[in-house]
């Protein structure tokens, strides 16, 4: 016996212009596993513009993201899947979506079985050959529906349906490719993949400025073998007779019972349990008016069942109260007394009174049956005092106080903190999953800065969140504990960065009579009593700086420029530049000689140290309290001192034998050994 699928077949084709085009990127998906619950593939076609190293990685972050969440569940219908996917996309790079100046176009889709399901943000085309014609499926409203699921960026799923001999071609519509679209899709229509594949690549030789981000889907028809399961030992037992019983017609019993109103009954209470059959239909003795009973309860329901007969009701009948007639309960009744009470949301008051009357019957009174008694009253009306006092108190002068459904406004600040914190983190485990440590790092940072200066009480849920982010962080950063030790207090009379500066750089070096340069800086360095200063527009070196002289002359060379966003410089015989995105840059002699990426972001304010007989910088994190030992050549990062003190850093220098002075903002010295 065999079955019968549908498969998809795929091929990435790639070809990148100039970068001023813009970046664009292909990936396609068959997870492991998604074939059993039906999922298939999932396919993403991205372009995104200006492409830099801010930018670019954003579509292989949505790839990733998309990829993950898609096959997450195994036990979810692929358009629920793929609708949960584009509302996690949507929450996690909301804040790129904002960016006015970026220009982002994505196509995500995924075919899973005869079906497919396609979103788009900005500019994304998909074209669908069968029966000789090209059809645009984003336009044909006659095969394919169109859903609105949120207002996002990714607020639309389209949805239609494939078949076997089907191809698919999904592309960015750039410029090199809507002046060819015609000519592209003609030829769409009559090749294979490995033909038209080689159509694109002879137009790329002839114009290298050819731009094209697409994929080329055919659907297959494939038969496999069906899987046989094998009958379990209760599908193997003999299925039990069906014993038929004689229904009593109405018609017939009503008349008989209009006939022998005048009988007697013969015993004083009707049973409630009737044998399988009647012991004589024939004659049915009268029914008698009798009295209720005072000693017998006003409501009395058989609980196995209803024995009130109508029409349809095969478990009572008009013989059911009859003296002398037995009744047979009723195992399934048709009607329950909580079929009408189901769907009632229940209440605080009703969970209450249901403690002290379960029955749900309550007469309140006296001389009115079992009424409640003065004790019970007394505990209701106080526990209801209780959940008012207690709402009102979390309402005002204890919003900690935990009433659940209610939540004061220190409960709704500490949510929305957990809401935008949580999806940093969330981005930062797919960022390690890339190896992309730069970006792991800012997220990581943004957030203990965000739950740093919240200004929200002691809370469980957000130490819990700091510390989950703390020990992310010091796992990347190789973090080790150092304890600093104190050397003296500082003057209390320094006024300007410079002044400072000094005074710190004095307890490492001799005394610095340098005067404050009129450049505007952007860090200081002293070596051999020159004085170094890092300037947005480059580099400049004042001879006897460190002496009381001050007439800057620029060192870098001709046509020799500093990385973007520049921080912070340390001298040995080379200088050492580092910016804020992380990458080091060795100058020699005003020349550039090496640049690599340190994969670490740095805060502006950041100090970089170096000696001459070291093989190594220190990057000194003034923020967070961290100082990373990176190599000179590699700027490969070996450890992390994590100093053990929460007051910030104003300033740092470093003495010839590696000594780290530290001024911090309680106005202390402090040193550290690496």
């Amino acid at each position: 016996m065999e079955k019968i699928i549908i498969k998809a077949e795929s091929k990435e084709l790639v070809f990148r212009g100039k970068p001023e085009e813009g970046h664009v990127d292909v990936f396609s998906y068959n997870y492991e596993g998604s074939s059993a619950n039906g999922l298939g593939n999932l396919f993403i076609v991205g372009h995104i513009q200006p492409a830099d190293e801010d930018t670019s990685y954003m579509i292989n972050l949505v790839a990733s993201l998309a990829k993950r969440e898609y096959y997450a569940g195994n036990d979810i219908a692929p358009k629920e899947a793929f609708s949960k996917t584009l509302k996690k996309i949507n929450e996690v790079l909301q804040d790129f979506f904002k960016k006015k100046e970026l220009k982002v176009n994505i196509g995500i889709f995924t075919i899973a079985g005869e079906n497919i399901f396609i979103s788009r943000l900005g500019k994304f085309k998909i074209v669908l050959a069968r029966d000789s014609q090209t059809i645009d499926i984003l336009n044909n409203i006659n095969l394919f529906s169109k859903e609105h699921i949120q207002e996002e960026e990714f607020s639309n799923i389209i949805s239609g349906k494939i078949m076997p001999k089907d191809r698919i071609l999904a592309f960015y519509p750039g410029r090199s490719i809507a002046a060819r679209e015609k000519r592209i899709k003609d030829d769409f229509l009559k090749m294979g993949i490995d033909e038209f594949s080689e159509k694109l690549n002879s137009i790329k030789n002839e114009n290298d400025n050819f731009l094209c981000a697409a994929i080329y889907i055919t659907i297959n028809r494939y038969t496999e073998p069906a899987v046989i399961k094998n009958p379990q030992p209760q599908e193997l037992r003999k299925p039990r007779p069906m014993v038929e019983e004689s229904a009593v017609s109405a018609q017939p019993i009503v008349a008989k019972l209009n006939k022998s109103v005048t009988s007697k009954l013969t015993k004083p209470e009707l049973p409630n349990v009737r044998p399988a059959e009647p012991e004589n239909t024939d004659k049915v003795p009268a029914i008698p008016q009798v009295g209720l009973n005072q000693n017998q309860p006003k409501f009395n329901m058989n609980e196995s069942g209803s024995n009130v007969y109508y029409p349809g009701n095969p478990g009572a009948s008009l013989l059911d109260n009859a003296p002398g007639v037995k009744t047979k309960p009723d195992s399934s009744p048709l009607i329950r007394q909580t079929e009408f009470s189901s769907a009632k949301k229940s209440n605080i008051l009703d969970i209450i009174l249901k403690k002290f009357k379960p029955s749900g019957v309550y007469v309140i009174g006296i001389g009115q049956g079992n009424a409640f008694s003065k004790k019970k009253l007394v505990i209701t009306g106080s526990a209801l005092a209780l959940i008012v006092f207690a709402v009102i108190s979390k309402l005002t002068f204890a919003p900690s106080l935990p009433v659940p459904g209610i939540q004061s406004s220190e409960d709704k600040a500490i949510s929305a903190l957990i809401d935008q914190v949580e999806p940093k983190l969330e981005m930062t485990k797919i960022y390690q999953e890339q190896n992309n440590l730069l970006e792991a790092r800012r997220l990581l940072f943004e957030s203990l800065l965000t739950l740093a200066s919240a200004g929200i009480p002691d809370s469980e849920r957000i130490e819990e969140i700091w510390q989950e982010a703390l020990a992310t962080l010091d796992q990347m950063d190789k973090a080790v504990g150092s304890l600093p030790s104190l050397v003296q207090d500082a003057p209390g009379n320094l006024s300007g960065d410079f002044q400072v500066w000094s005074y710190v750089w004095s307890l490492a070096k001799e005394e610095i009579k340098a005067e404050p340069p009129e450049t505007e800086s952007l860090a200081y360095y002293p070596y051999q009593d020159n004085l170094y200063i890092l300037a947005k527009d480059g580099i400049y070196k004042i001879n006897d700086g460190l002496k009381g002289k001050s007439s800057p002359v620029a060192w870098l060379n001709k046509d020799v420029f500093l990385p973007l966003n520049p921080v912070s410089l340390a001298i040995d015989s080379k200088v050492f530049v580092i910016a804020e995105n992380g990458i080091l840059t060795t100058y020699y002699k005003g020349d550039k000689v090496a640049e690599v990426n340190t994969s670490i972001p740095v805060e502006k304010g950041s100090a970089l140290l170096t000696t001459a007989g070291s093989s190594y910088l220190y990057l000194v994190d003034k923020t967070f309290g961290r100082i990373y030992v990176l190599t000179k050549e590699a700027g490969s990062l070996i450890k992390t001192l994590k100093l053990e003190s929460n007051r910030p850093i104003i300033e740092a220098s470093i003495g010839d034998d590696q000594t780290i002075y530290i001024l911090s903002s309680d106005n202390k010295v402090w040193k550290v050994t690496p």
